[in-house]
């Protein structure tokens, strides 16, 4: 069947997540550039398997998917307050956090706000051609762009030895609202330390129905809270961004592991409340339910033992293994990146530090030739930009960064100033912008 070109667009987005959700509602009030993005989900979703009813934002409303690249923006979480006509009792209520649900019910206002916005539509190739990309979204339809934003999340993360057994009752947490039964049974084991599983854990001790155990296991040596006091918020401001950028690789990945309760930590409130409710558990309510918290301690084997799942965890200092029965798995064990399926025909053309493209500082891939057209990835910067890339606390940062680097020039107003703490190269210059077809070697 002969493919029909339907449009040239000079942006083409691949996701709709939070990060091209950031982008394209930056890019909606710039009417010189032609953009679209495409999503096969059928509807904008933000991690529905774990949209708890009373979870809460792990940073601040204010980090939005505009305000800190435009804070006059109509896209704006405040806007969508007045819109929604609930400014007042919001500010009212003075909540300390914003619930995730709420913040998930704001993108998917925007999103609907979104002319340019292609649910129910997935880019299944993508190839470059006489300077051009062209993404082939249906067997019959292609879409040419000069650049292109992706921006579709990363993998969820599962344990070698539960690969082969996922299914009802072994899953990953992402999945967890979609996949646990009404009225959970038996023995339940829970494989993660950070705020998912305990998030699950809370909710299984909260709603315990017919279970008789549950056991939470990490490798991490305490169940240890979310840092997020001032000076360690600082890694998520852009100059820092900017400073770990220049950086050389061993000791951007030394940062990493060091900054890891940084971003990667249990809410406090969730760590009190869990404890609270194991005190009550145990001590006032006197329940049968066993539970049984592990740490420093890994899931190495899963095996099948009639109905239900032996699995078998290891001590990380001296290596003994002990066995869990259990009816129910949880494996709250984080996620991985990687390039979609659609890019494997771009590969070769890629420069790769490890397992991921080299990101340029405008978030664009490095490119092995010579090329005129920009590959921007979103949510894959981890090791380039720090631990603030993959979490909403500089959405609208990376968003606005993607934005100038397109247009050529400073459309937004990012961040120059010195902060307070003096880490950063004396030597340190100013972003400067490009034009859209400068080739890509004349830019850092």
């Amino acid at each position: 069947m002969t493919s029909t070109i339907s449009a040239v667009h000079d942006v083409v987005g691949i996701g709709i997540g939070p990060s091209n959700l950031s982008a394209a509602a930056l890019l909606d009030g710039i009417p010189d550039i032609s953009a679209v993005f495409f999503e096969r989900s059928d509807t904008f979703a933000w991690h529905p398997g774990l949209m708890f009813r009373d979870a809460l934002l792990q940073t601040s409303f204010l980090k939005d998917l505009v305000t800190f690249a435009d804070p006059t923006n109509p896209h704006s979480f405040i806007n969508f307050l007045h819109a929604t006509r609930r400014l007042h009792q919001f500010i009212n209520a003075d909540f300390e956090r914003v619930t995730r649900s709420e913040f998930s019910e704001y993108m998917a206002w925007v999103a609907s706000r979104l002319p340019d916005l292609r649910f129910g539509r997935e880019v299944r190739e993508l190839r470059l051609q006489n300077d051009m990309f062209v993404a082939r979204i249906d067997p019959n339809v292609e879409v040419c762009s000069r650049h292109v934003i992706v921006g579709v999340g990363r993998r969820p993360h599962v344990p070698s030895c539960a690969t082969a057994h996922l299914g009802h009752t072994v899953f990953h947490a992402g999945a967890f609202l979609h996949r646990v039964p009404p009225i959970p049974r038996g023995a339940v084991t829970i494989v993660g330390g950070g705020q998912s599983a305990a998030e699950i854990f809370l909710h299984f001790i909260r709603n315990a129905g017919e279970l008789t155990a549950i056991t939470w296991v990490t490798r991490r040596d305490n169940f240890a809270p979310l840092d997020e006091t001032p000076f360690t918020n600082d890694y998520f401001t852009p100059l820092y961004a900017r400073y770990f950028f220049d950086l050389d690789l061993e000791r951007r990945l030394a940062l990493i592991a060091a900054q890891k309760l940084a971003s990667d930590g249990i809410s406090p409130s969730t760590l009190k409340e869990i404890y609270q409710e194991i005190y009550r558990a145990k001590y006032v309510e006197k329940r049968g339910l066993v539970l049984n918290l592990f740490v420093e301690h890994e899931l190495v084997a899963l095996d099948r033992t009639g109905r239900g799942w032996e699995a078998t965890i290891a001590d990380a200092r001296s290596g003994a293994r002990r066995p869990v029965r259990s009816d129910l798995v949880v494996l709250a064990t984080g996620y991985d990146n990687g390039l979609p399926p659609a890019l494997d025909g771009l590969r070769h053309l890629l420069e790769f530090e490890g397992d991921m493209p080299r990101l340029r500082s405008d978030f664009s891939a490095a490119w092995r030739v010579p090329s005129r057209n920009r590959l921007y990835l979103q949510n894959a910067g981890r090791r380039s930009h720090g631990i603030a890339d993959p979490n909403l606390s500089l959405l609208a940062w990376r968003s606005a960064t993607i934005v100038n680097s397109l247009v050529g020039y400073e459309r937004f107003l990012l961040p120059q100033t010195e902060e307070l703490i003096h880490r950063v190269p004396a030597g340190l210059h100013a972003v400067t912008h490009s034009p859209v077809h400068q080739p890509l070697e004349q830019i850092a």
